[in-house]
């Protein structure tokens, strides 16, 4: 292994290279993994008190726009709606930030690739 120019921490590539990663695109296929949309809400609003989730309160989408995605997924179920599917009735000026936050509601996961 080359030497580490800040020998404290090893390069990101290096320390992250076994984890597995995907990009979320507009056909990517997802599913929620609660059994209703409002046990996925649920399950959101107890995420939210915990520090790794309420820094970026700013960035999360609103509840509205939450509970329509979550809705949209329920209707889906079992089967999975494409990410497009699932932020297509969010204001159109909206739908990139929610789109980037599905991601984000896989890392808490209430939705799975």
């Amino acid at each position: 292994m080359p030497p580490s120019i800040w020998p404290a921490r090893l390069d990101p590539t290096i320390s992250f290279a076994n984890y597995s990663t995907y990009h979320l695109h507009p056909a990517t296929l997802l599913t929620l993994t609660e059994p209703s949309a409002a046990d996925a809400l649920s399950k959101l609003s107890q995420y939210r008190h915990l520090d790794m989730v309420n820094y970026a309160s700013f960035i999360i989408p609103t509840e509205d726009e939450l509970k329509q995605v979550f809705e949209r997924a329920e209707a889906s179920l079992p089967n999975g709606c494409s990410a497009q599917d699932l932020v297509c009735d969010i204001e159109p000026r909206r739908r990139p930030y929610v789109l980037r936050s599905l991601a984000w509601l896989c890392k808490l996961g209430l939705l799975q690739f």
